[in-house]
């Protein structure tokens, strides 16, 4: 059956699997709060992958992605000040 994204919380698979994980949002109208996530199907020599860390919050990595970019700091700042990034 196909079903919609908020059914996979209660999916009787993915709950008898261990397939759902808590993550807490670091930011936005749920900030600090946990909720669930479905975990890749994927295991490592055997081992489940979980959850290495909660996600950043909103833009965290911006600074370090578009200088890694060749982006240079006052490019930066110039595309923050005009709200086209984060």
């Amino acid at each position: 059956p196909i079903r919609r994204p908020e059914e996979l919380l209660d999916d009787p698979h993915l709950l008898a699997t261990g397939d759902l994980a808590d993550i807490v949002l670091p930011d936005g109208d749920r900030a600090g709060q946990a909720v669930k996530t479905t975990l890749l199907p994927l295991a490592m020599d055997g081992a489940r992958l979980g959850v290495r860390a909660d996600p950043p919050r909103f833009g965290a990595d911006t600074d370090e992605l578009l200088a890694g970019v060749g982006y240079t700091p006052d490019e930066i700042a110039a595309l923050r000040a005009r709200h086209v990034v984060a």
